[in-house]
């Protein structure tokens, strides 16, 4: 049966590692919830941004359907003026279709741009993603070797306390100090009792 000294010590142990063990499970589940939430704020982004760029292309669609439109328009009135007998239809559709051509282009500019955009935004995003859970997994790592160590020394310092009590305990039972000894066969060495005494 295990002495209550042995049994404090071993109690006492006990507490600690479990404190230990708690204390690195609540940095873990904090580690992880907060990569979870990058995963969340990230995949939220990505949404946005996809969502962005359908909107720049619809946005797009309809500025260059209504600059169609409005070059059809105006070729109309340079028929009507032509057959009017005003300025030369060719030059007029030359001009119309060079200006519409020079609109188109600036919309497809800005929605290259745009999506580049969106995607530079992804790709910054992805990263910062990519370092937080790289992050995250060498903090739970180093947790983890830090709860190792922790309850190593927890163990060392119970096995130290355990043989020093021990220790103490045999040479209070069993071991006489050789002073003692001297004592009690030359009482005079000590000045306790004279030689003829």
């Amino acid at each position: 049966m295990c002495e209550p000294t042995t049994i404090m010590l071993l109690g006492s142990a006990l507490v600690s590692g479990i404190g230990a063990v708690q204390a690195n499970n609540a940095s873990k589940d904090a580690t992880l919830a907060q990569a979870e939430a990058n995963n969340r704020n990230t995949a939220e982004s990505y949404r946005v941004a996809q969502e962005n760029d359908r909107a720049a292309a619809a946005q797009a669609f309809e500025k260059q359907t209504d600059r169609s439109r409005q070059a059809s328009r105006q070729l109309s009135m340079a028929r009507v003026l032509s057959a009017e007998g005003g300025a030369s239809l060719d030059a007029n559709a030359i001009n119309i279709s060079a200006a519409a051509a020079e609109d188109f282009s600036r919309i497809d500019a800005g929605l290259t741009n745009t999506i580049a955009s969106n995607r530079q935004q992804m790709g910054a995003l992805q990263t910062q993603n990519a370092d937080a859970l790289a992050s995250a997994s060498i903090q739970i790592k180093a947790g983890d070797s830090k709860l190792t160590g922790d309850l190593a020394g927890i163990a060392a310092t119970t096995g130290a306390k355990y043989f020093s009590n021990a220790t103490e305990k045999w040479i209070a039972e069993k071991h006489v100090p050789e002073a003692w000894r001297k004592q009690q066969a030359f009482p005079w060495a000590t000045g306790t009792k004279g030689m003829g005494d």
